[in-house]
C-alpha cells in the first residue's frame, strides 16, 4: 500500500516498476529524490522485510533514521497526521494529502488509473512514515544472504559450509 511521490507530494511512477525504471524516473524528479510514503500496515511489513534482508538488526535501528540528517532534513519522518510528516521531510503536504485521496479513491475502484499499478492496498491510519529514496549507484535486490566474511548463511543465521557468494 506504499506510495512513491516526489517533493510536490505527487506520484510520479508505478512503485512496482523495475529498478531501472525507478531510478531514471526518481533521477528526473526535482533534487533527484523522492520519498515513500506509508502507513503503520505498510510500516509493519517495511520493518518486516528490513529484518529478513538483515538490513537492520531490529525495529530501533530503523527508528534512528529520524535522527540521520541528510542536506537539512532527516532520512526519515514519522508522525501522526500525513501533513506532519511531509512538512517535516520538506514534501509538500497539500500535494501529499491531494495525492493519498486520489491514489485511495484508485484503490477503492480497484484499478490504478494514473501508473497501472497492481493494487496492493490504500494508505490507511497513521502513525505515517515518510523514508527519503535517492538513487543509488548499485543495490541488491534479494538473493543469498552472507556474513562478513562472504559465508553464505541460512535464514536463521547457520553458515552453509564452503559455500561463499560476493555480488550484487
Amino acid at each position: 500500500g506504499a506510495i512513491y511521490v516526489n517533493r510536490d507530494g505527487r506520484r510520479y511512477v508505478n512503485e512496482r516498476a523495475s529498478l531501472g525504471e525507478l531510478t531514471d524516473t526518481t533521477v528526473a524528479q526535482p533534487g533527484h529524490i523522492a520519498y515513500i510514503v506509508m502507513d503503520a500496515k505498510a510500516w509493519k511489513e517495511y520493518v518486516a522485510k528490513s529484518l529478513e534482508d538483515k538490513l537492520v538488526p531490529d525495529e530501533t535501528a530503523l527508528m534512528k533514521w529520524t535522527k540521520i540528517v541528510n542536506n537539512g532534513r532527516p532520512v526519515m519522518a514519522v508522525a501522526d497526521t500525513l501533513s506532519e510528516a511531509a512538512s517535516v521531510m520538506g514534501v509538500d503536504a497539500k500535494g501529499l494529502e491531494a495525492t493519498v485521496r486520489d491514489w485511495n479513491k484508485m484503490v477503492k475502484q480497484g484499478k490504478d488509473t494514473a501508473f497501472g499499478r497492481q493494487i496492493t492496498g490504500g494508505i490507511g491510519e497513521g502513525p505515517y512514515y515518510i523514508v527519503e529514496q535517492r538513487p543509488r549507484f548499485a543495490t541488491t535486490m534479494g538473493g543469498l544472504c552472507t556474513n562478513d566474511k562472504l559465508n553464505v548463511i541460512t535464514k536463521d543465521g547457520k553458515l552453509i559450509p564452503g559455500l561463499y557468494a560476493a555480488g550484487e
